[in-house]
């Protein structure tokens, strides 16, 4: 079977523990929950509460069809006004989604710091379960985000907030804009991470505003930085191109046929190589 030829640089930075996951919602699609229900990609929960909206919905259709989901997102929400809540809830909480191979994958590479702009909770869960509630989930407004670069915890850093705090989850171009200035602290605390760990992306679209912005001021401030890596299906080799050139990033492709299977051997198969490198780290006293 076909794999993701992970490369040998990624494979020691995250044996010693200089890499961090990127987790996006790609991941948590793979879940299922009560009547085999998966949580929805962001514009599939878009179009959804847009059927619970009353009134004229052409412009807001528009808006979706041309993936400007940061606006289509405001305009939904003000219509929603007070269901708002409620149709996140059902979305994304109540029908109990267990985490999946994915998730555990990731949380097994045990890594110290994993970043994630989900705001379920599912991996969340899976880790305070595993660890037997020693890691520790911060959330983008918290005051002590300083201390994540140097703390020996295991951290799972919820960029955009959480479910369960639905008032603070960020998804529209105003919050974006407000969480730029009044939480300036985070991009500090990523900006950091960026330059001083090795990111590994899974599940992600990189449709995220604030992390093109990141990834390009640092690959054109530290032009001699190793690369990141992102796992990402059908991406075009002049694509890829760009996105070396000015993100930094590489991609490392797979084939998305049967739900990703080949990504989540592919993830376990790095697990493999990680844990064979660490014994020899430890072997040599090599860290």
């Amino acid at each position: 079977a076909r794999m993701i030829d992970w490369p040998v640089s990624l494979v020691d930075d995250v044996a010693r523990r200089r890499a961090a996951v990127f987790m996006g919602a790609g991941v948590s699609s793979r879940s299922r929950g009560a009547g085999d229900a998966r949580p929805p990609l962001w514009k599939e929960f878009l179009e959804r509460a847009l059927e619970r909206c009353d009134g004229a919905k052409t412009h807001i259709r528009r808006a979706l069809r041309e993936n400007d989901l940061l606006t289509s997102c405001e305009l939904i929400r003000n219509r929603l006004d007070e269901d708002w809540i409620p149709v996140l809830r059902t979305n994304f909480v109540q029908p109990r989604y267990q985490a999946n191979e994915l998730h555990d994958g990731i949380y097994r590479l045990d890594l110290r710091l994993v970043i994630t702009p989900n705001f379920d909770k599912i991996y969340d869960g899976l880790s305070s379960r595993e660890s037997e509630n020693t890691v520790i989930v911060k959330n983008y407004y918290d005051s002590d985000i300083g201390n994540i670069c140097r703390d020996n915890s295991r951290i799972v850093l919820k960029v955009h907030g959480t479910i369960d705090e639905p008032g603070r989850m960020i998804f529209t171009r105003k919050e974006y804009a407000f969480a730029r200035v009044q939480y300036a602290a985070l991009y500090r605390v990523l900006e950091a991470v960026v330059l001083t760990h090795t990111f590994l992306f899974v599940g992600c679209s990189l449709r995220d505003p604030d992390l093109q912005l990141l990834l390009e001021n640092q690959a054109f401030t530290f032009p001699q930085s190793k690369p990141h890596y992102i796992a990402m299906p059908g991406t075009h080799d002049e694509v890829a191109e760009l996105m070396r050139q000015n993100m930094n990033l590489k991609v490392l492709g797979y084939s998305p046929r049967d739900e990703h299977r080949e990504l989540v051997d592919s993830v376990q198969a790095l697990l493999e190589r990680v844990e064979e490198r660490r014994q020899v780290i430890a072997r040599e006293s090599d860290w």
